[in-house]
């Protein structure tokens, strides 16, 4: 690596040609990191063939060291011809079965290549191997994709993937997050059993109230900048929760919990401003059809126009 480091430093500097010049030593020229290396900085000097051409020499030499890799994956991408690693990343993940990071960069690569079917046996794969929660989601929601859009799967094998996923999430209660939960909602209402997906609602959404102590980097910091591989999923936001939780009471005709449901969207979460949750209340409401019913839509129109006053005529 000592000897690699003017190299690094002349790519971190954009002096390419340099780099180029460093790279071709009789030393290190050899290396295949090296050459690696060097068809990055005959990439970004507009030389793309030539970079492809000593890249793709690298790969039949079948390398597996995660640093290699990366830097070839690099190439790849910005050459346009980013699917070329996938042959690479495949041989890689044989040869180190417990390697997460190959396995990752491997799936990755195929949802980039929308592989629906590969990216689906490969989750399963990594599940088994690493016992991660968030494997059986990748999983599922790929079998999900074929299904609803690839539409290269028949809607019956959905009943495989929500089955394993509720199987899952009971063995993992820890590990659960609101993505996960509401994954497998949408697994059931793509099969057409609302009231499923209302059960699996209340069973794996779980309130804020009810989850362990606070996320260092909760989903609040995705509108500060942090980048989306670094929050840590919990549970659904409260209001997102609601919204689903109207949406399924509505789905099975269960009137008065969609009309409490979006009256608190209305009220509690100040989104009184919301156009969907007023149609949605007034649905309801008219579906529940009590004198009781239509005095509390009134008395929530009132309320609300003495808060908010012209804003809401």
């Amino acid at each position: 690596m000592r000897l690699l480091r003017p190299i690094y430093d002349a790519i971190d500097g954009r002096q390419y040609k340099n780099a180029i010049k460093l790279c071709n030593q009789k030393k290190i020229c050899d290396i295949d990191l090296v050459q690696v290396l060097q068809a990055h900085c005959l990439e970004r000097t507009g030389k793309v063939d030539d970079a492809l051409r000593i890249v793709r020499r690298v790969q039949l030499k079948k390398p597996t060291d995660e640093n290699l890799l990366h830097t070839m994956q690099l190439v790849f991408k910005l050459c346009g011809v980013p699917d070329e690693m996938l042959s690479t990343y495949e041989h890689a993940a044989v040869a180190h079965p417990t390697n997460k990071d190959m396995h990752c960069q491997l799936f990755f690569g195929y949802t980039r290549s929308l592989s629906l079917a590969k990216q689906q046996q490969l989750a399963f794969k990594m599940y088994k191997t690493f016992h991660s929660l968030e494997y059986v989601g990748w999983a599922c929601l790929s079998m999900l994709l074929q299904v609803t859009v690839e539409k290269s799967l028949p809607v019956k094998m959905l009943h495989l993937a929500d089955k394993m996923l509720i199987k899952a999430l009971r063995d993992h209660p820890a590990d659960s997050n609101g993505e996960l939960g509401l994954l497998l909602v949408q697994l059931l209402q793509a099969q057409d059993k609302p009231h499923e997906a209302m059960a699996a609602f209340h069973e794996f959404i779980r309130q804020e109230s009810e989850c362990g102590g606070d996320a260092a980097k909760p989903r609040a910091l995705e509108g500060q900048g942090v980048p989306d591989d670094e929050i840590e999923l919990g549970p659904m936001q409260a209001i997102d929760r609601k919204v689903l939780e109207a949406s399924l009471a509505a789905d099975i005709q269960d009137w008065h919990t969609a009309a409490a449901a979006y009256t608190d969207l209305l009220t509690t979460f100040h989104a009184a401003d919301d156009w969907a949750f007023w149609v949605g209340l007034i649905d309801a409401t008219f579906h529940v059809g009590t004198a009781a019913a239509h005095a509390h839509l009134r008395h929530t129109i009132d309320t609300l126009q003495q808060q908010h006053g012209d804003k809401l005529r």
